[in-house]
């Protein structure tokens, strides 16, 4: 539940303190045009101006019966919903699908190279230090020391964080080194094509560096692995990491402590991943690229969907549709 946002109800029942119900009343309202006006942009608006609460915002009845909306006859009502309806029934469809995709990753990978716990296809198992070309490949970021919040600066190399990684790093970082500093940080540095993995907070997630990002420094929390492109992809290792259960376990185990739980960079160094033959995994990254291209024109679709859906929002309740 969301401050604010409209359902309809499917079923019979109670509520609690938390909701509020709008019963049909004298004037004859379309409950799916009133479901889109109430999630309309202008209403929002009307809510949030007036909901009482600093940190958490909060309706009541008078706000929400006082506030004023546009109510056309029924016909129009309904005409209006019709259209509405439409377009928000293909965004729904189209969420559905990018659901689904996003489910393929996995199931790809456990297609061609089966459950790595029970590793089907006999695979070698193999130290994660196999797969890079030097002991430091494999490293953790700064210490504090190393790194003070006032050398951070407005512009220059980026710093990357836990959030960073944990959102793929489709979302920017704000932190930034002077190149100076960066020189003096170049043992922490990541480049595409690394691997980057929390070693704290949420443990052992993990995104691959993108090919079109600059060079960057990584926070004290972070864990850079540097592979042996000959051996093993990056994209390949990331999602075995992300999907195998087995190394899921092997994290947990390594990562214990009794104040503050996080990875050890010589135990981690030690555990064991799938090392199927590099034809496969090119295969496997190819396939992968594939859904990705696929992933981005549904997105670019969906997008287009939901501007469309709220200009004609915009338009209808100000009587232009």
């Amino acid at each position: 539940m969301s401050f604010g946002r409209p359902y309809i109800m499917g079923t019979t029942g109670c509520i609690h303190d938390g909701w509020l119900v709008l019963k049909p009343g004298k004037i004859k309202v379309d409950p799916d045009y009133l479901y889109h006006l109430l999630g309309s942009a202008p209403v929002f608006a009307q809510f949030a101006k007036r909901a009482t609460g600093t940190t958490v915002k909060n309706l009541n009845t008078q706000i929400v019966s006082e506030t004023e909306i546009p109510l056309p006859d029924f016909s129009e009502q309904q005409r209006i919903a019709a259209i509405l309806d439409e377009v928000h029934a293909l965004c729904r469809l189209r969420r559905q699908s990018l659901s689904r995709l996003s489910d393929l990753g996995q199931a790809i990978f456990f297609e061609m190279f089966g459950n790595p716990v029970i590793n089907p296809h006999d695979w070698p198992r193999v130290p994660l230090a196999q797969c890079v070309v030097n002991a430091d490949d494999i490293r953790c970021g700064p210490f504090g020391t190393q790194l003070l919040k006032e050398e951070f600066t407005e512009a220059g190399v980026p710093l990357w964080g836990i959030k960073q990684v944990n959102k793929g790093f489709a979302i920017p970082t704000h932190e930034f080194v002077s190149e100076a500093k960066a020189k003096t940080l170049s043992n922490y540095d990541i480049v595409p094509g690394d691997i980057v993995m929390t070693r704290k907070g949420t443990i052992g997630n993990c995104a691959v560096y993108p090919h079109d990002f600059l060079p960057g420094i990584m926070h004290s929390d972070l864990l850079r692995l540097r592979l042996d492109r000959k051996v093993c992809d990056p994209v390949f290792l990331s999602d075995q990491l992300h999907w195998s259960a087995d190394i899921e376990r092997q994290i947990e185990l390594i990562s214990g402590g009794a104040i503050m739980k996080g990875i050890n960079v010589g135990k981690l160094k030690q555990i064991r991943v799938l090392l199927p033959p590099m034809e496969m995994q090119d295969k496997y990254v190819e396939r992968m690229r594939a859904a990705q291209t696929e992933k981005h024109r549904m997105l670019q679709h969906l997008g287009a969907l939901e501007s469309l859906f709220a200009s004609l929002q915009h338009r209808a309740f100000r009587g232009e549709l």
